[in-house]
């Protein structure tokens, strides 16, 4: 992507600012090509990216990605699925950005904390939280200190 007829074009950057998306165009081309910026320094197509990730692109050219959401799960834009012009969603596994939110509905609560002591309960690997493979007090300590902090 060093051809010094390409402009690459950032359109939207999540919320931490480490990934941005956009496109490339070559001078005299319609199409272009859908790209994603990571830490500010790796440039790539984002088709590559996407694949690399595990999602499955048969059928589609990515030609421009025109935002993502704050938290980097969602990237939308533009292509041709199957050569017809079509707009794109893709959704990212991003894991959990909340360990302490056990029930993953976004709120930390006391559901969250029965949810750990349910799972703790039973040796549930979610509730070895020091990742230590040891069931203790340490694991309480460790989840207790995440809840208070909050998520992102």
């Amino acid at each position: 992507m060093g051809d010094s007829n390409v402009d690459h074009i950032p359109l939207s950057l999540n919320e931490s600012g480490e990934i941005i998306v956009g496109s490339t165009k070559f001078a005299n081309q319609n199409g272009g090509t859908a790209l994603i910026w990571i830490n500010n320094d790796t440039l790539m197509p984002l088709a590559d990216f996407i694949e690399a990730e595990g999602i499955d692109l048969t059928g589609w050219v990515l030609n421009r990605a025109t935002d993502i959401t704050p938290d980097g799960k969602f990237i939308v834009g533009g292509g041709q699925y199957n050569g017809i012009n079509s707009g794109f969603i893709i959704e990212r596994d991003i894991g959990n950005t909340c360990p302490p939110d056990l029930t993953g509905d976004g709120t930390l609560d006391f559901f969250d904390i029965q949810a750990f002591l349910a799972a703790f309960a039973v040796s549930d690997p979610i509730a070895d939280f020091n990742n230590d493979t040891v069931f203790d007090f340490f694991d309480f300590a460790a989840y207790l200190a995440a809840f208070a902090a909050g998520c992102p």
